[in-house]
């Protein structure tokens, strides 16, 4: 329904044919209606990064573990950057922009080679940081 009414709306503004009226577009901006899956998909993204450079800071890597509860949402998310990175480093389609690319580089963002284990990982802050100032 959420994406029938985003298409509607994209079909009312650039005025084809739309079921979109004036009328309900205020209503829905009145409960807060996003049209801008975007907007909520890099609050998330953001939200997940955050969690990742804390959990970064904590254990010194970034092998979040998949079984364990506390963890489960962040693992589930990195898996998928793990993916998207690929995807877009070999220039491929993928959610992967090159903004996030470099935030995740930043943290030491590494992929382990396709004969290793596939696991993300992340290099100590400090030592990435020293190795570009020297």
């Amino acid at each position: 329904w959420v994406s029938r009414m985003r298409l509607q709306y994209k079909y009312y503004n650039e005025g084809k044919p739309s079921s979109m009226t004036h009328h309900r577009v205020e209503q829905l901006q009145h409960l807060g209606f996003s049209w801008n899956v975007q907007r909520f998909d890099n609050a998330t993204w953001m939200l997940r990064y955050e969690q990742l450079k804390q959990f970064q800071l904590t254990h010194g890597h970034c092998r979040v573990p998949k079984k364990l509860p506390n963890y489960t949402k962040l693992s589930t998310w990195l898996g998928n950057q793990k993916k998207n990175y690929q995807l877009f480093r070999n220039h491929k389609p993928s959610k992967m922009t090159e903004e996030r690319a470099q935030l995740l580089e930043e943290i030491g963002f590494t992929l382990v080679t396709p004969t290793q284990t596939q696991q993300p990982t992340c290099n100590n802050f400090t030592d990435k940081k020293s190795t570009k100032e020297q």
